[in-house]
């Protein structure tokens, strides 16, 4: 089998690998707490996480679902090509501009809505615009899913 270059001792440093630092926290306070935030985001998601998995893993069921899957009498839902249902009950739409600060995203009928970050809750068959600041990924939380969560 054919090695590749990247496994082999003498692999060449490229422009990418100066030696600079490369750890999160060498880029001040501000760029640690975005990912810390992420981290406690997924412990606290954990036992939704691993009901999803096990769904997959049962019932087949990709994690990362399109919209029509869930909601498929909802013909605007099989256009939507920019955001992905994480199991049935989480949405999320992430930012895809370089430099945007609001995300446009589609809310499927047939379900309410709540922003995971704000708790402003909106009416499914919708787009709304909310704020996306660099440290935030747009999630809504579908009301009808049942969604277990660490305490």
């Amino acid at each position: 089998m054919r090695l590749h270059g990247f496994r082999e001792p003498g692999m060449p440093l490229g422009p990418e690998m100066t030696g600079g630092p490369n750890e999160v926290w060498s880029y001040g306070e501000e760029a640690y707490r975005v990912p810390a935030r992420y981290l406690r985001l997924r412990e606290h998601l954990k036992p939704y996480v691993l009901d999803v998995m096990r769904q997959a893993h049962e019932e087949g069921l990709p994690v990362m679902r399109p919209l029509f899957l869930e909601f498929p009498g909802d013909q605007a839902a099989w256009t939507v090509d920019d955001a992905h249902l994480f199991g049935p009950g989480l949405l999320v739409a992430p930012v895809l501009t370089a430099g945007a600060t609001a995300r446009t995203a589609y809310l499927p009928a047939g379900a309410r809505w709540t922003d995971a970050w704000t708790g402003a809750v909106y009416e499914g068959g919708a787009t709304v615009t909310v704020d996306a600041p660099l440290d935030r990924i747009p999630l809504f939380l579908r009301d009808d899913a049942r969604l277990p969560v660490a305490e």
